[in-house]
């Protein structure tokens, strides 16, 4: 009988304490709910007197009132205030990028082109025509822009590039035509194929295509420019020991100019080829030079 007591006793010990934590719970999630019922109708009404941040907090935070229609409608009411607000605002960062593309691509695209016309048919043209595709690329992926420039220029940016092929082949035609007879023809040769040729630069990356060097551009060089680099001259490997040598006694002896030329510009390149040419022969390809050069004022008097 005793046992039976004393475990009775402890059962209601048990319960009482169970009673007294679920009791406990349940203040605590009362008083949780008393403060976030008070944390929304403060939101609310700062929201309703045109804090932007409580706005803002009702929405973002998912907070809603069930079973309460008043609060549902003033909750609706501050949803739309909020989503208006920021339609404006996503419409103005619109306007605004469309402005910061018109400064940034568009008015230096407007710019080239000007440019580019002004010039159209002279030398600067291939260089000028160059940085409008460029300008005109940059600005093409932009779509706020791209109706009002496709309208300004009549051409869109495919239109732009290929003409600028026919444009840059045209003028190398006209050049190439001049260059043995003209030495302003030969020097914006000499400017505008490696242009051409240099890979990633402004000129491919506009679509040219590398031009080549005509035929009888070693014999036009040679003609025009007085001293010229080694890398004026179309040539193949650069010589062995020994070989720039005996194309010096080759062109003295023979009266190739050109060789002669392109002998020198390697020991003016190179103090290596300087020394295996020696100084009697470099003495006589630069007399064959000067009577070259000469002879050809002769002509021209």
């Amino acid at each position: 009988m005793l046992l039976l007591y004393i475990f009775g006793l402890v059962a209601v010990f048990i319960l009482a304490i169970f009673a007294s934590v679920k009791l406990c719970r349940w203040r605590k999630k009362a008083a949780k709910q008393a403060k976030k019922t008070a944390r929304f109708y403060d939101l609310l009404e700062r929201a309703e007197q045109g804090d932007v941040q409580a706005q803002n907090d009702l929405v973002d935070n998912g907070w809603h009132h069930k079973g309460h229609a008043e609060n549902t409608a003033r909750l609706n009411a501050n949803r739309q205030i909020v989503e208006a607000r920021r339609e404006e605002r996503k419409i103005q960062r619109e306007q605004e990028q469309i402005r910061h593309n018109w400064e940034h691509y568009g008015k230096p695209a407007m710019s080239a082109h000007a440019a580019w016309r002004k010039v159209a048919g002279d030398k600067e043209e291939p260089a000028l025509f160059v940085a409008f595709v460029r300008a005109y690329c940059s600005a093409w992926v932009h779509g706020d822009i791209r109706t009002r420039l496709l309208k300004e220029f009549g051409l869109d940016y495919t239109e732009a590039e290929s003409r600028l092929q026919r444009a840059v082949l045209e003028r190398y035609e006209m050049l190439v035509s001049r260059m043995t007879d003209d030495q302003d023809a030969l020097l914006e040769l000499r400017r505008l194929i490696p242009e051409t040729r240099k890979e990633y630069e402004d000129f491919s990356r506009a679509g040219v295509k590398p031009l080549e060097y005509p035929d009888g551009w070693n014999e036009a060089v040679a003609r025009f420019i007085e001293n010229p680099h080694v890398e004026d001259f179309v040539r193949g490997r650069d010589p062995e020991p020994g070989q720039l040598r005996l194309w010096g006694e080759e062109a003295w002896l023979g009266g190739d100019i050109v060789t002669a030329k392109l002998v020198l510009a390697y020991a003016n390149y190179n103090d290596r080829y300087r020394e295996e040419l020696g100084d009697v022969l470099t003495d006589k390809l630069g007399m064959q030079v000067v009577e070259y050069h000469n002879s050809l004022a002769v002509k021209l008097a």
